[in-house]
């Protein structure tokens, strides 16, 4: 009996999520061929939320909540629906129907898929274990990439936190020298005021004490007048 010849799945053309532009107006062609939509559904949907979770978490976040009006979230939400649309054949992308925002698109799969109404659009082997198992490390691949930037935002948060807990004993630092410079600053005015008085007082008793030097001089004056005069009277006699 003839063994079927089982078809060898070839490795997928992967291009690192980091070459899809998020930021700015280019959006170039997206997704690796691994993200196209081939029938399995569960597997899709693991694969796209992975990635868009990946690109950036406000993408993901406009495809679960639409609320948002802003212009950055419209922005986020049609960079979001391009990549799912990108991900799916023609054949499942007319049964979408109307929609207006990522999250309809992403809800109307659901309800496609629960109806059993996504199917495949390409010939398959009998033997699907080859295709399953390179799916799986494609699915493997993109969860080490979303590792991979998780562990490079944890080192950046922990850079940050160490800056800010820097700058927090700066500020802390400086404060202090500052509280220390006004008390010193006070005690200086205090001792400036202080001399200030006596200064005063001084001024004040030195003006008295001409006062005195004054009256003593008329005193003096007087004195040596009538000293001279019972003089001459004394002569005179």
């Amino acid at each position: 009996m003839a063994r079927s010849k089982k078809k060898v799945s070839k490795s997928p053309k992967v291009v690192s999520p980091s070459s899809v532009k998020i930021e700015g107006k280019l959006f170039e062609s997206i997704l690796f061929e691994g993200l196209k939509f081939d029938g399995d559904f569960d597997i899709w949907e693991i694969k796209m939320r992975t990635f868009l979770k990946s690109e950036d978490i406000e993408v993901w976040e406009s495809v679960i909540d639409d609320s948002k009006m802003d212009e950055e979230s419209k922005e986020y939400d049609a960079k979001a629906a391009k990549i799912i649309l990108d991900g799916l054949p023609d054949s499942v992308k007319k049964n979408l129907g109307k929609y207006s925002s990522a999250k309809d698109i992403w809800d109307r799969l659901h309800e496609l898929h629960a109806k059993g109404a996504l199917t495949m659009t390409m010939n398959q082997e009998e033997n699907s274990e080859p295709i399953i198992e390179a799916e799986n490390e494609k699915v493997d691949l993109i969860k080490l990439q979303v590792q991979e930037r998780d562990e490079e935002l944890a080192k950046l948060k922990k850079e940050l936190d160490e800056s800010k807990r820097k700058h927090h004993e700066e500020v802390i630092s400086m404060t202090n020298q500052l509280n220390k410079a006004k008390k010193q600053e006070d005690a200086l005015s205090s001792q400036l005021e202080q001399r200030h008085k006596r200064v005063n007082k001084l001024v004040e008793e030195i003006g008295q004490y001409k006062v005195e030097v004054s009256s003593l001089k008329f005193e003096l004056q007087e004195a040596r007048k009538q000293a001279q005069e019972g003089k001459k009277r004394m002569e005179s006699s």
